[in-house]
């Protein structure tokens, strides 16, 4: 009797330790979903090495943050083609989501920025498949 007790007090710790985890998840994405800031960085802040895709609105590129040394993918949309197939509030959606959920198996948003011609979204680099090649 006395191990089941201690399952049962094991799934309650577990499901408390769940709860607090969502908890915390759920507060600090509706901070980072308040503030919505501008550009945290800039073109020139990074060395593009290689395009990995292209897509409908742009590419891919995996790129080195120059003061960090670190590797990044860079997702480059071309403003033009995000308005004229009317997803511009999508694209907005996606970049306010990304730079505001902080989870385990999800890629973060490290930066944004914009110019004239196109939006930048720089996002922790995962490979996976075939491995990257410098």
């Amino acid at each position: 009797m006395g191990n089941n007790a201690a399952t049962a007090n094991k799934k309650v710790d577990a499901a408390e330790s769940v709860k607090e985890f969502l908890d915390k998840a759920k507060k600090e994405f509706e901070d980072k979903w308040k503030k919505n800031p501008t550009n945290t960085a800039g073109i020139d802040d990074f060395e593009r090495i290689k395009t990995l895709g292209t897509g409908s609105f742009g590419r891919v590129m995996i790129v080195q943050h120059k003061p960090t040394k670190e590797y990044y993918a860079m997702k480059i949309l071309d403003k033009q083609k995000v308005v004229k197939l009317k997803q511009v509030e999508h694209t907005l959606n996606e970049k306010r989501i990304l730079q505001a959920i902080s989870f385990p198996f999800l890629v973060s948003l490290r930066f944004h920025f914009k110019d004239n011609s196109y939006l930048y979204m720089v996002l922790e680099y995962v490979p996976g498949g075939e491995m990257f090649r410098i």
